[in-house]
């Protein structure tokens, strides 16, 4: 399947379809390397399998590739045929995890259709270009994901927690529409971050306004015709606030809320600024814990 085009206007239930065709779409082939992985890979136009997977393998090997890791995955960066791509490795690093993803899409090929259903639905997104899975012993054990790389972009969270609290008071306020419309493109779609984190953001041309724009990625908890419950926005209210630092004001913080209420009146029902404060302290918490990332 080549990479959908965007079609800004598609209507919840196309966007849904189009992602679970795509979450149907099998990777073609077999490689088979001497670590004992049996790799398989959808890479629409790839002319050389084995020697792309073989470059990309080498590109994870290389230390100052590397953007950040964990036990359970890594990013990293590669240039390969010289077209600049990052990488999201997924991990799966116990039997537990295995036994489950034996039954599941994996989170590489769930990223995929998600960012072509969200291209359908005219949203940014890195381009996606491919996924691969691999398994050893039949048991799957790590998969990739593999989009453009945007050199020229921040994450959102990096930027706000250095630069944000020195605008002035109608940048911030501009600042903060844009990123409740990007909430509110989701939503009005019927489509779900379960990760809206400001560092799940990618940010250019920040201090153009007329230029600015927000990216989703980290799309593998993307879910479609999803309705935007007020449990669920909460939960998306306390990743942001938990994600933008301490800099950024209180004032600022209830506008957003009050701006959102707007929209979505149910949202905002007697008490739950308090909520959310004690949500995004736990979540702190849980972060600095090194339960969830930042």
């Amino acid at each position: 399947m080549m990479s959908t085009l965007p079609k800004p206007g598609a209507d919840a239930g196309d966007l849904e379809a189009v992602y679970r065709r795509c979450l149907r779409t099998e990777p073609e082939g077999s490689v088979r390397l001497p670590d004992g992985g049996d790799y398989r890979m959808h890479w629409p136009g790839c002319p050389d399998p084995h020697r792309r997977l073989l470059d990309l393998l080498q590109a994870e090997q290389t230390p100052h590739r590397r953007i950040k890791s964990s036990r359970t995955g890594a990013v990293f960066q590669a240039d390969i045929d010289h077209n600049p791509l990052l990488i999201k490795q997924f991990r799966l690093p116990t039997r537990f995890r295995q036994l489950r993803y034996g039954l599941r899409r994996s989170r590489a090929r769930r990223c995929w259709a998600a960012a072509e259903a969200l291209r359908t639905a005219g949203l940014p997104t890195p381009e996606p270009l491919a996924f691969i899975e691999c398994r050893r012993h039949g048991r799957p054990c790590v998969a990739y994901y593999i989009c453009r790389y945007m050199a020229e972009a921040v994450p959102a969270r990096r930027w706000i927690k250095a630069w944000y609290h020195q605008r002035p008071d109608a940048f911030r306020a501009d600042f903060r529409r844009q990123i409740l419309s990007c909430l509110d493109d989701l939503y009005s779609r019927r489509i779900y971050h379960a990760d809206t984190k400001a560092g799940n953001l990618l940010l250019m041309h920040p201090d153009q306004p007329e230029r600015r724009q927000f990216w989703w990625i980290d799309l593998d908890s993307v879910r479609f015709g999803v309705t935007p419950t007020r449990r669920r926005i909460v939960r998306n209210l306390v990743q942001l606030n938990g994600s933008i630092g301490s800099k950024v004001s209180e004032e600022d913080r209830m506008d957003f809320l009050h701006e959102l209420a707007r929209l979505y009146p149910h949202a905002l029902t007697p008490g739950i600024a308090n909520t959310i404060r004690s949500r995004t302290r736990k979540r702190l918490q849980r972060e600095l814990d090194g339960i969830c990332g930042p």
